[in-house]
């Protein structure tokens, strides 16, 4: 670790934490297209983020924001327009990141890249550029230390784990996850009263289903829809702030994308999630291991592994496919009322090769995700997964609920979910040894509990200073020396962190705590 932070040092040496377009604009359609996304996604306010450099021809003037983008909420005057072309090239000598908006003078852009400068192509007409993707985790990727990415996770996992533990004094044992397809429009015909509920993506538009659900979870993670600069995105953002604020549900997805909410949407901050997607293969507890999927779709990397902490019983609603009785308007169908129709194609038109990059491989890697979520999921942790309604996606076609499971209805005439299939067998523990190494170092200002924890069993390693609890270290630093040491564990995942901002501290004590008993405790000393 200490290797890579030294050579990340020497990497950024002489470098300026600024940001610098190349080349110069020569119209005003492309400043504008670009300055604009700048103002979305690139926030400088508590990043390393001291400015964006863009350069234009004389003569040529910033237009206005496009009708089909959305606008920042945050200051945006650390965004320059210089017209001065001749300090263009040694400004981008001395950027971190410089960004290529066209095909240009490709020597000089392999001489930035031999000065160890990071070039990223935003060309938004170039297919193979993905300016999406390249735009949404910028200021995560190359603007934030890994101590702070760490941090934010850490705060991450101390929110969920709060909301967790309530979630569980309650002891449902059905999970529901609802997807935007059309039989989501038959969400009226069942009672989802006990259970943990999962609402993804535009379904936060609707209010009247939203307070049928009463979900405790939204996801969302597309870098075109939802986190984007579209001015669908912004109004999915705004729909979703609306609906945290006003509910006791928390939003989650992935950390690279949705840090910017962080940042543009500050009034949610304590109610936003953020995990990290660094594990190959599913997650069937979050609590265990906070780290989110490799897969395809919100369903596969925020909803199923949401679900599967919580419950063994899983109702799915709207997860359709494609269609069979109805257009599939926008790569599939949606219900009416989970979808803003009218706003789909300004996602389009901010992003013109997102959809033909999406039709090449989406819909056969999201079969094969789910595919893969529900084997695993059926064979190893005997999980049950029933649809509502009949869904066209292979792996949950021949997976629709029964009519002889369908018996227990309320006065309304609606299905009682929680009551379909009984209680739930309590899960027989395997009673392996719990072996773990924990050490705390101070590391400048802070103090570090690192190290890694083995566990057949469910477990956390509290964190206490000065005899009161101070949260729970993240479980998700991979550690393929420890997996090789005890493969009886199949356990890849086993690094553990926990960042303390206090540096007058003697001691601090850990405790690996089971269900609620502490297996193990120590004091060391810093």
């Amino acid at each position: 670790m200490e290797i890579k932070k030294k050579l990340k040092e020497l990497l950024h040496k002489g470098q300026e934490p600024k940001i610098v377009y190349y080349p110069e604009f020569d119209s005003e359609e492309d400043l504008t297209n670009h300055y604009f996304r700048a103002c979305w996604y690139f926030p400088a306010v508590n990043n390393h983020c001291a400015g964006v450099h863009m350069y234009k021809k004389a003569g040529i003037s910033l237009g206005e924001r496009p009708k089909h983008m959305g606008s920042s909420n945050v200051p945006v005057d650390h965004i320059k327009i210089r017209t001065d072309a001749l300090r263009l090239k040694k400004d981008a000598e001395s950027a971190r990141v410089v960004l290529v908006w066209k095909k240009c003078d490709g020597h000089f852009i392999s001489s930035l890249k031999q000065r160890g400068i990071t070039v990223v192509n935003v060309d938004t007409n170039d297919e193979e550029a993905v300016e999406y993707g390249r735009y949404c985790d910028l200021i995560w990727r190359y603007f934030k230390s890994d101590e702070e990415k760490k941090m934010i996770i850490q705060d991450s996992y101390n929110r969920f784990i709060k909301y967790a533990d309530k979630i569980k004094e309650k002891g449902w044992k059905t999970g529901c996850v609802f997807g935007t397809g059309p039989s989501l429009e038959t969400a009226e015909e069942f009672d989802f009263t006990d259970c943990v509920s999962i609402v993804c993506n535009s379904i936060v538009q609707n209010d009247k289903l939203l307070s049928h659900i009463k979900p405790q979870f939204v996801t969302a993670g597309d870098v075109v829809s939802h986190l984007g600069v579209s001015l669908y995105a912004e109004t999915f953002r705004r729909d979703l702030v609306s609906y945290l604020k006003n509910s006791e549900a928390y939003y989650l997805t992935t950390a690279p994308f949705g840090y910017l909410l962080l940042e543009q949407c500050s009034e949610i901050a304590d109610k936003v999630i953020l995990v990290e997607q660094i594990m190959d293969a599913p997650n069937f507890d979050l609590i265990r291991f906070f780290g989110l999927p490799k897969l395809d779709s919100t369903f596969n990397i925020h909803m199923l592994p949401l679900v599967h902490t919580f419950c063994d019983n899983i109702f799915i609603l709207g997860c359709d496919g494609k269609s069979k009785t109805r257009n599939n308007e926008d790569f599939w169908a949606h219900a009416q009322e989970a979808q803003y129709f009218e706003l789909v194609q300004t996602g389009h038109i901010c992003h013109p090769t997102f959809d033909i990059n999406r039709k090449k491989s989406t819909y056969n890697r999201y079969q094969d995700s789910v595919l893969y979520s529900v084997m695993e999921g059926e064979k190893k942790y005997g999980k049950k997964y029933y649809t509502l309604q009949q869904s066209y996606i292979d792996a949950l076609e021949d997976k629709r609920l029964p009519d002889e499971l369908r018996k227990n209805y309320n006065e309304k005439g609606q299905l009682i979910l929680s009551q379909v299939l009984g209680g739930q067998k309590e899960k027989e523990e395997n009673e392996a040894e719990i072996k773990e190494n924990i050490k705390i170092t101070r590391e400048k200002d802070q103090i570090l509990v690192s190290g890694w924890v083995l566990s057949k069993q469910p477990c956390r390693v509290a964190v206490y200073v000065q005899d009161r609890f101070d949260g729970y270290a993240v479980r998700n630093l991979k550690r393929p020396d420890i997996q090789k040491k005890y493969p009886e564990y199949d356990d890849l995942f086993s690094g553990i962190y926990y960042y303390i901002n206090r540096k007058d501290m003697s001691e601090v004590t850990w405790k690996i705590i089971v269900g609620m008993e502490i297996m193990k405790e120590a004091k060391q000393s810093v």
